[in-house]
C-alpha cells in the first residue's frame, strides 16, 4: 500500500495521493470538523462514520488524544488504508469494514476507485463528474484538462457491502455516550440518522455532518436534530455555493 508523509510528520497509508492531500488540507489545515465552542465538552468517545482512509480520525486523535475512536468504512481499498493508519496513529481505536445505514444487511455501493471519498449508495456519475470539472476549472485548470481529470476520477464500479447501524455500534462497544458523531456518507445521511434508536439519541452530544440537500434533506435533518434537543448551525464553503453540499454542526446544551 502506498505511503506518504503528511506535513505534520506522520507517515500514512493512502489510496490516491491527490485525494489524500485534499483531505489533509480540508481536515487538518482548514479544521472543517471543528468550530469555536464545538464540540463541547471535549470528546471522550468519537464515531467516525464514512471514515475513508481515516484522515478525520487521525485529526481527532491528534486533537483529542484521550478519545476512544470508532471508525466505519465500507470500501475495501480505503478500509485497508484506514486500518493501517489506525495501527500507526489512532491508539486504541477500532475500525469496521461496514457502511452505516438504517438497518443491518447488505447493500450495493457505487464505488469510484480513483475518487474513493465520493463513493456512496447514491453515486451519480454525471453530476459528480460535472461538479469536479467545475471545481477544477475554478482552481486553474483549462476546461479540457478539467474534463479529462474529472472523467478519469469518476470511473464508476459497484460493490456489495455489509450495513449496520449507529445503535448497533453503540451496543457492540458498550459505550454509554458518543460525544462526537461525525457523518460523511455522500447522500445517505438520513439513513444513518434513521439507524439511531430513540433511547440512543440521549447518548449523542455533538453531531458534525456533511449533508447533500436533495429532496429537501437539509430541512429534514435539521428538523430531526432540533426535535431531539440539538442547536444547529449550517455552513457552506464558498467554492460549493452552486452545489447542494452543506455542513451541519449540532450540539446539545451542557
Amino acid at each position: 500500500m502506498p505511503l506518504r508523509r503528511l506535513p505534520n510528520g506522520w507517515e500514512i497509508a493512502q489510496v490516491d495521493p491527490g485525494e489524500a492531500a485534499f483531505l489533509y488540507r480540508e481536515i487538518f489545515v482548514e479544521r472543517s470538523y471543528l468550530r469555536d465552542g464545538f464540540p463541547n465538552p471535549t470528546p471522550e468517545v468519537i464515531f467516525d462514520i464514512g471514515a475513508n482512509i481515516g484522515m478525520a480520525s487521525m485529526f481527532f486523535a491528534q486533537t483529542f488524544p484521550d478519545a476512544f475512536i470508532v471508525a466505519a468504512e465500507p470500501a475495501p481499498e480505503p478500509f485497508a488504508a484506514l486500518t493501517e493508519n489506525f495501527r500507526r496513529h489512532v491508539r486504541g481505536g477500532v475500525t469496521h469494514n461496514v457502511a452505516l445505514a438504517d438497518r443491518e444487511g447488505t447493500r450495493r455501493l457505487g464505488y469510484y476507485p480513483n475518487a474513493t471519498a465520493e463513493s456512496g449508495f447514491y453515486a451519480d456519475q454525471d453530476s459528480e463528474t460535472e461538479l469536479a470539472r467545475r471545481l477544477l476549472v475554478e482552481r486553474g485548470l483549462s476546461p479540457a484538462q478539467a474534463e479529462a481529470v474529472a472523467e478519469s476520477r469518476h470511473k464508476l464500479s459497484y460493490i456489495d457491502c455489509r450495513t449496520t447501524t449507529v445503535s448497533a455500534l453503540i451496543r457492540e462497544h458498550a459505550v454509554d455516550h458518543v460525544d462526537l458523531l461525525k457523518i460523511d456518507v455522500e447522500k445517505s445521511e438520513i439513513e444513518v440518522l434513521a439507524g439511531i434508536e430513540e433511547p440512543d439519541w440521549g447518548r449523542i452530544r455533538n453531531v458534525v455532518m456533511e449533508i447533500h440537500d436533495f429532496d429537501d434533506r437539509l430541512h429534514q435533518v435539521l428538523t430531526l436534530l432540533k426535535e431531539r434537543g440539538f442547536t444547529c448551525e449550517t455552513e457552506q464553503e464558498t467554492e460549493l455555493s452552486a452545489s447542494d453540499i452543506f455542513m451541519i454542526y449540532a450540539t446539545k446544551p451542557v
